[in-house]
C-alpha cells in the first residue's frame, strides 16, 4: 500500500502488505485507512499520522470482502463472505463488533453508502441487491435483475440511482424509488424488479464503475480486448437522462 502525495506526484509512505492488498478505504477525516490482505482473514487499521498500524481485526474462517466509513465517523460498516455485515466502533476499533446483521444468504461482494448518509446497499452472490436504513438497520428495499452474481453497486451523486456489475459482464442501472410495496410478516419490502431504466451490455467482464460527482454520468472499465484479443484498456462513459 503505498500512500500518495497529489502535489508532486511521489510517493510519502509505503506499507507492505502479505499477500497482496484486497481491498482499501480511507475514513471522511483522512487520518485512518483500512485495508484487507488476500491470504489472510485479516483487516488492517492503519493511523496515517503515526504511520503505522493501530489494529489487526481477525474474522477467522471468513474474509471480509467491501468496508465503508459512515460519513459521521461513528462507525465501521464492512460485509464478509458469511453474507452478514458487522459495525464496528470508528472511535476505538474494538475487535468486538457493536453488532451484526445477517443480510444475505450468500457472500456479500459489495457494499455502499448513499452520499446523504441515511441509507446503504448491499450486493452478494444470491443475485440481490438490498437497501438498508443506516440508522435503523433495517432493509427495506430488494432489487433484483437475473441469477448471476453482483460484483460491485454505486449510488449515484443524489442517490437516485444504483449501479451494479455482475457476472453476465453486463451493467445495471436501477432507478431506486420506483416499485411495488409488498408486507411480509409485518416487514415491508418493496419488489423492484422492473427498476432497473437501463442494462449496459458488455462483450467482457467489467471490474470498476464511478459515477460523476455531480451528474448522471458513468464510467467503467474491465477486460476490454482489441481485435487482435489484446488488452485494451478502455474507459467507457454513459451518459443518463432524466427522461
Amino acid at each position: 500500500m503505498k500512500l500518495w502525495d497529489i502535489r508532486s506526484a511521489k510517493t510519502s509512505r509505503s506499507e507492505r502488505i502479505k499477500g497482496g492488498c484486497s481491498n482499501v478505504t480511507w475514513n471522511h477525516d483522512g487520518n485512518i485507512i483500512c485495508y484487507t490482505n488476500k491470504d489472510e482473514d485479516m483487516l488492517t487499521v492503519y493511523d496515517c499520522r503515526k504511520a503505522s498500524v493501530l489494529k489487526q481485526i481477525d474474522f477467522n474462517k471468513y474474509q471480509a470482502s467491501e468496508f465503508q466509513f459512515e460519513k459521521g465517523g461513528n462507525c465501521l460498516l464492512v460485509s464478509s463472505t458469511a453474507g452478514e455485515i458487522y459495525i464496528y466502533d470508528a472511535k476505538t476499533f474494538n475487535s468486538n463488533w457493536l453488532a451484526s446483521i445477517v443480510a444475505h444468504f450468500a457472500p456479500i461482494n459489495s457494499i455502499h453508502i448513499e452520499p446523504n448518509n441515511k441509507y446503504f446497499a448491499t450486493a452478494a452472490a444470491d443475485s440481490l441487491i438490498c437497501l438498508w436504513d443506516l440508522q435503523e438497520m433495517i432493509s427495506y428495499k430488494v432489487m433484483k435483475k437475473g441469477e448471476s452474481s453482483i460484483k460491485k453497486i454505486l449510488y449515484s451523486h443524489d442517490s437516485k440511482f444504483i449501479a451494479s456489475i455482475s457476472d453476465e459482464n453486463n451493467i445495471d442501472i436501477f432507478e431506486i424509488e420506483t416499485g411495488t410495496i409488498y408486507l411480509i410478516k409485518f416487514i415491508i419490502f418493496i419488489n423492484t424488479l422492473a427498476s432497473c431504466i437501463h442494462t449496459i451490455d458488455c462483450k467482457y467482464p467489467q471490474n470498476a464503475i464511478a459515477w460523476h460527482p455531480n451528474s448522471w454520468v458513468l464510467a467503467y472499465c474491465g477486460d476490454d480486448k482489441n481485435k487482435n484479443n489484446a488488452d485494451e484498456g478502455s474507459i467507457h462513459l454513459f451518459g443518463t437522462s432524466p427522461s
